[in-house]
């Protein structure tokens, strides 16, 4: 029995691809607000993730930029990103939600998260938005 379970536990370890690479590919936006507002965006996105033995270092660049964004493996190709907030153009402060994955089949990163931003405009009015981020970005 002893045996059995060492080969288990290593069938298991190997299932866990290493995450680290280059991907680029698009990024869907859908968004509504609190004002009414709502629509989509979509543009290109490169992501350099980095494994380190607990955690990913997801470096974030061109549509939906957030600097670095710590991911967390769970297996079997799936991470979870932490949360963080990051700051973008126009006084918006956006807020990445825990529970955003991110899963590798193959070469390609299907990546799947929701922000909840806050716009505040130049006279001091505050507008709450609710997105959801998704899309395939494929190693290169």
């Amino acid at each position: 029995m002893r045996n059995l379970s060492v080969f288990v536990a290593l069938a298991v370890v190997g299932c866990n691809p290493d995450m680290s690479g280059t991907y680029q590919g698009s990024l869907d936006e859908v968004f509504t607000c609190d004002d009414g507002d709502s629509g989509s965006h979509s543009g290109l996105a490169t992501w350099k993730i980095t494994t380190n033995t607990n955690t990913l270092t997801i470096n974030t660049s061109g549509f939906m930029t957030c600097g670095l964004i710590v991911g967390v493996p769970k297996g079997l190709g799936l991470a979870e990103m932490r949360a963080k907030e990051c700051f973008s153009g126009g006084g918006a402060i956006v807020t990445l939600k825990s529970g955003g994955t991110l899963q590798l089949e193959g070469n390609k990163l299907r990546v799947k998260f929701e922000n909840a931003a806050t716009f505040v405009s130049s006279n001091g009015g505050v507008v709450g938005c609710q997105e959801t981020v998704s899309g395939v970005l494929e190693e290169f």
